[in-house]
């Protein structure tokens, strides 16, 4: 059963396995298909934000890119 979500951002320089994101589990040992639950990805120009059930549990600005690579979130 599923216990752990991922969220992952993927662009030019960081795609494919070299998404950047990070992961969660519901408390308690709990299974994520036991019950509804709400996933959001918050977006703006210099953030993401990830969370499950109103709680935030990944965040991403341009300074967690590798080198060189373009943040590709700010525009529409």
């Amino acid at each position: 059963m599923l216990t752990i979500t991922h969220g992952t951002a993927h662009g030019p320089g960081y795609s494919g396995a070299g998404g950047i994101g990070g992961q969660t589990t519901l408390p308690a040992g709990k299974k994520f298909a036991d019950d509804f639950h709400l996933f959001a990805v918050e977006w703006d120009e210099g953030r993401l934000r990830w969370s499950v059930d109103n709680v935030p549990y990944f965040s991403m600005t341009p300074t967690n890119l590798p080198a060189g690579a373009k943040w590709v979130f700010n525009q529409p």
